[in-house]
């Protein structure tokens, strides 16, 4: 494929982000998703490179504006998926917003 064609590859962080939070509460969502992308860019380069086929892993930032309706209502998870019983038993100890 990559012989005829350029190929961009995409990748979603938001479990890896999720667990990474969990491990340090002090580090911000964005340095967290930073280095969760920059891990899995890697590890996709390698695995890549494996086969002969040489990558570059590319970080993007996007800037957003803080007062768009998605921000209302998020829909993208973060972090790992739980059962109803540990969602509920987490959000009422560690005060967080959990949806179904």
């Amino acid at each position: 494929l990559a012989t005829e064609h350029e190929v961009v590859l995409t990748h979603g962080n938001g479990p890896q982000v999720g667990e990474l939070a969990l491990e340090r509460s002090a580090a911000t969502f964005d340095v967290l998703g930073a280095e969760s992308m920059g891990q899995i860019g890697y590890v996709l380069a390698q695995a890549l490179a494996s086969q002969g086929c040489s990558a570059v892993p590319i970080l993007t930032q996007v800037v957003v504006d803080p007062l768009s309706e998605a921000f209302r209502n998020p829909n993208k998870f973060v972090g790992p998926v739980y059962g109803a019983k540990e969602a509920h038993a987490l959000a009422e100890s560690l005060n967080w917003v959990v949806k179904p």
